[in-house]
């Protein structure tokens, strides 16, 4: 079965800060506990926990161990939703204490914002096992595999962060990852709806180009031939795996600047308010 067990990053660390291109936020925090009941009532033993990290580790080292955003409720991490890769796994006691590194895909994006906005974020351990009956608990039994880290940001997972209720806190992470997945989907319109327009543009442009064409529109002239003791065109079909042909440099930047100017009377491309003081 499915074993999903989150634990609240109330001591998360940022590790860097990801202060420009190529430099990711990294963070480090106790990722699991051993010996100890969590909030769903499980215990995962200690020799169980070493054991289940140990055959992580390689996949870790080899910068295989991707995680995802939210409660994925399958046994396979799919790369579409990865917002981060753990980067280092050990022991500190009971605590199994990691480390992970944001990506720059649309879900790192939200959890970097998550964090840079002061959001607690929890981290969750997701592996497949069994579980025995203990007194008042369950037990992880010693077939336990953990697949990776996910990171959520749920407070009715654990109960609610001490630092803000319940409902300011869910507001706020509606927000944030809105105000990040708002301008990837604009980005993504605003890239599909020029890539029409182009098309229109080459399209219009072949027209023209076949105004004197004496061929069928799906046929090109190769040469001239005889027919009835009088020479016509020869024309043979046109291939569909042909490429499309660039349309003219004026005619995207035509377009392409009339866009801009519309991104700006929108408030996009405009500098961010600074909050505080200098910096």
């Amino acid at each position: 079965m499915l074993l999903t067990d989150v634990r609240i990053l109330d001591t998360l660390q940022v590790v860097n800060e990801s202060a420009g291109p190529g430099k990711p936020m990294k963070v480090r925090g106790v990722f699991q506990r051993a010996d100890e009941a969590n909030n769903n009532g499980r215990i995962y033993p200690q020799q169980v926990l070493e054991n289940a990290i140990n055959n992580l580790i390689e996949a870790v080292q080899e910068r295989r161990c991707v995680g995802e955003l939210d409660h994925p409720t399958y046994d396979m991490v799919k790369l579409s939703n990865a917002s981060h890769i753990i980067t280092s796994l050990r022991f500190e006691g009971k605590d199994v204490i990691g480390e992970a590194e944001i990506l720059s895909t649309p879900a790192g994006k939200v959890v970097e914002a998550l964090i840079r906005d002061g959001i607690k974020i929890g981290i969750s351990s997701r592996g497949m096992g069994t579980l025995s009956e203990g007194k008042g608990h369950k037990i992880v039994n010693e077939d336990f595999k953990l697949l990776t880290f996910d990171i959520v940001a749920d407070p009715s997972t654990r109960g609610a962060f001490p630092s803000l209720t319940e409902s300011v806190q869910s507001k706020a992470v509606e927000n944030t990852i809105k105000k990040v997945v708002g301008r990837n989907v604009f980005l993504s319109m605003l890239e599909a709806k020029i890539d029409n327009k182009l098309d229109e543009l080459r399209i219009d442009e072949a027209k023209d180009k076949r105004k004197d064409d004496p061929c069928w529109a799906t046929h090109k002239q190769v040469g001239m031939k005889m027919k009835g003791g009088r020479p016509v065109p020869d024309c043979v079909p046109i291939s569909k795996k042909k490429k499309k042909k660039p349309i003219k440099e004026s005619a995207y930047t035509k377009y392409a600047a009339k866009f801009i100017q519309e991104m700006k009377s929108c408030g996009y491309g405009k500098p961010a308010k600074k909050k505080g003081g200098k910096k």
